[in-house]
C-alpha cells in the first residue's frame, strides 16, 4: 500500500528524517512508534502531503507519489491529527461531512442553486455520515457543539470523518491521546474492526505514544529514532530489539552502571513541594490523576515514565501553565496551585521546558541578562552572576558573543539551563534535558546538574531517557498514564526488565 525508501528531511541544520524506510501492506495494521523527536509525526506530514524530503522516493498504491494533499486524498489517503483539527463553527455531523468532500461531484452553481442532483448527493452523504458516526460507536447527538463533547467523542468524530472519504489508508496520529483506560480499549476494538471488515482493501498506519498498546494491537511494527528506522517487524520482535530498548531507556540502560554515585537520602530535610491527590490536563481532559508526590530540600529527584506518561503535564502544573482540577500543590508551605506564572516563578522556581528556551536574536550573554528581568539587582549585580553562571558552563563561555541562532543543539540546552539557574532559584523544573542530544552532551548535562545539586539546589527532572539521570537522583518517582505507579530509590527502580515492561509493555 506504501512504501517509502530512504527519505531524509531537514529543516535548516537539522537532520528530522534520515534516509528512513517502511513499508505497508495492504491490509494491515501497521505502528510506528519512537521516543520523543524521534521524526514519527514529520514522517506522517511527509505521508501526508504536508512537507516534502529533501531526497528518497515514495510509492502510494504502486503509483508514483504526488505531494499534494487534496489530490492524494482523492487517490485514498485520510489522516487524524495529534491535536484534534476541526472547525468548531459546524456541529458534529458538520465535521463529519467534511470528509465526504473529495468524492462529490457537484460544484458551486449547482449547491447554490440547489439542483436535484445536489440535494441528493447531500442526502446521500448525510446517510453516509450518519453511518460512519455508528461505525465508530459515536452515541452523543449529532448537532452537538465540539467543545460540549469529550476527547473520546471528538476523537470518534474524528475517525468517521477520515472513514468517510472511502481511505484506503488511514493514517492515525496519536488516537489514544487524552483517553481513559476505558476509552482506550474501546479504540482498539475500533481499529480491530475496521482492519478485520475492510476486506483487506484498508491499510491503517498508527504513530503512538502508547506503546504497549500499539504492540498489543499491530501486525507490523516499525521504530524510529533520531529520524531513522532502527527496527522492522512483528511487535515480539521489535519489543525485544535492544536498539529500541536503549532508544526509549538510554544508551546505557542494559549496559554497565553509570559511575556517578546516586545522591544521598534527605530524609531529615525539610519539604520544599509536595502535590496532594492533583488532576490536572487540558480542557475537560484529565491527563494527570490523583498524583501526590513530596521533594525536599537538596534533593535531586527523577521523574521518569515512557511518551505521553504526563510528565511535562505534571511540570507545567507546578509551574502554573496547567491548572490544577483538583487537588494541592504546595511550596515552602503555601499553596501555589492558583498563582499566576510569574508569581510562581518570584517565589523561586525555575523551568527549563521541554527543548529549551532561547532568544535566536540575542548574544548567550544577553540571554542570561535578559533572564534576570523582574530580579531587584544593579547592573553589577547582573555583570556578576552572568559571569558566576558562564564560569559553570565553558561551552557557553568560550562562546559568550554568539547568537542564540547560531548554537548547536547541546549548547542551547546548556544555555536554557544556565537562564533558569541564573535566577538563582529553590527549585529547579528540567523537562527532557536530554532530549535530542548526542551521548557526550548528555554526559555534560548529566555533570552540570550533579555539580548544582551539591550546591544544594533542590531539582525535579521530568526524564523518558532512565540511563544518565537515575544515577544521580536521591529517589526517583515512574509515572505512566498519568498516574505514579512507583515511588522508591533510584537502585530499586533502574532493574531494566522492570523499565522495559513499563516502556514497551509486557512480552
Amino acid at each position: 500500500m506504501l512504501t517509502l525508501s530512504r527519505i531524509s528531511l531537514n529543516f535548516g541544520g537539522v537532520k528530522a528524517l534520515s534516509e528512513l524506510s517502511l513499508s505497508v501492506a495492504a491490509g494491515s495494521l501497521h505502528g510506528l512508534v519512537g521516543p520523543n523527536g524521534a521524526g514519527k509525526t514529520t514522517a506522517m506530514n511527509v505521508v501526508s502531503g504536508l512537507a516534502r524530503p529533501s531526497s528518497g522516493g515514495i510509492m502510494f498504491r504502486g503509483q508514483a507519489f504526488i505531494p499534494e494533499p487534496h489530490r492524494l486524498a482523492r487517490l485514498g489517503l485520510a489522516r487524524t491529527f495529534q491535536a484534534s483539527a476541526f472547525i468548531d463553527s459546524l456541529d458534529a455531523l458538520g465535521n463529519v461531512l467534511l470528509g465526504g468532500y473529495a468524492s462529490t461531484r457537484s460544484g458551486i452553481a449547482s449547491c447554490a442553486l440547489r439542483l436535484p442532483f445536489a440535494r441528493r448527493e447531500e442526502r446521500d452523504l448525510r446517510v453516509r455520515a450518519e453511518a460512519a458516526l455508528a461505525r465508530v460507536g459515536y452515541v452523543g447527538p449529532h448537532g452537538a457543539r465540539l467543545a460540549d463533547l469529550s476527547t473520546w467523542q471528538r476523537r470518534q468524530i474524528e475517525i468517521a470523518r477520515a472513514l468517510l472519504s472511502k481511505p484506503k489508508l488511514l493514517l492515525l496520529d496519536e488516537p489514544a491521546a487524552g483517553l481513559t483506560a476505558g476509552e482506550v480499549e474501546s479504540l482498539k476494538r475500533l481499529l480491530l474492526d475496521l482492519r478485520d471488515s475492510g476486506g483487506g482493501e484498508m491499510s491503517i498506519l498508527l504513530i503512538e505514544h502508547n506503546v504497549p498498546l500499539v504492540f498489543s494491537l499491530c501486525d507490523t511494527v516499525t521504530a524510529m529514532a533520531l529520524g531513522r528506522d532502527i527496527a522492522h517487524g512483528t511487535p515480539e520482535a521489535v519489543r525485544s530489539h535492544p536498539e529500541v530498548i536503549r532508544s526509549y531507556l538510554g544508551t546505557r540502560a542494559t549496559g554497565p552502571a553509570n559511575p556517578i554515585r546516586h545522591a544521598a537520602p534527605a530524609e531529615d530535610r525539610p519539604s520544599i513541594l509536595t502535590l496532594e491527590r492533583v488532576s490536572a490536563g487540558y480542557g475537560p481532559t484529565a491527563v494527570l490523576h490523583d498524583i501526590s508526590l513530596e521533594i525536599r530540600a537538596g534533593e535531586t529527584v527523577a521523574l521518569f515514565g515512557p511518551n505521553g506518561a504526563g510528565k511535562t503535564t505534571l511540570l507545567n502544573t507546578i509551574v502554573g501553565e496547567r491548572r490544577a482540577m483538583s487537588g494541592a500543590v504546595t511550596f515552602q508551605g503555601r499553596r501555589i496551585e492558583r498563582l499566576s506564572i510569574p508569581a510562581i516563578v518570584r517565589l523561586g522556581i525555575g523551568i527549563v521546558p521541554q527543548g529549551g528556551s532561547v532568544m535566536a536574536r540575542q548574544s548567550v550573554e544577553d540571554n542570561l541578562l535578559i533572564s534576570m528581568t523582574g530580579l531587584r539587582l544593579n547592573g553589577r549585580e547582573r555583570r556578576g552572576r552572568a559571569e558566576e553562571i558562564l564560569a559553570r558552563f565553558p561551552s557557553l563561555e568560550r562562546r559568550r558573543k554568539s547568537l542564540g541562532a547560531s548554537l548547536s543543539g547541546g549548547e542551547r540546552q546548556m544555555l536554557a539551563i544556565a537562564k533558569a539557574v541564573v535566577r538563582r532559584p529553590t527549585l529547579l523544573l528540567l523537562d527532557e534535558p536530554s532530549i535530542g542530544l548526542a551521548p557526550a552532551i548528555v554526559d555534560e548535562v548529566q555533570r552540570i546538574v550533579a555539580e548544582l545539586s551539591a550546591t544544594g539546589l533542590t531539582v525535579l527532572i521530568g526524564e523518558q531517557s532512565v540511563d544518565w539521570v537515575l544515577p544521580i537522583a536521591t529517589r526517583a518517582y515512574a509515572i505512566t498514564a498519568g498516574r505514579i505507579v512507583a515511588e522508591g530509590s533510584p537502585h530499586l527502580l533502574s532493574n531494566a526488565d522492570a523499565l522495559a515492561a513499563q516502556y514497551l509493555g509486557a512480552a
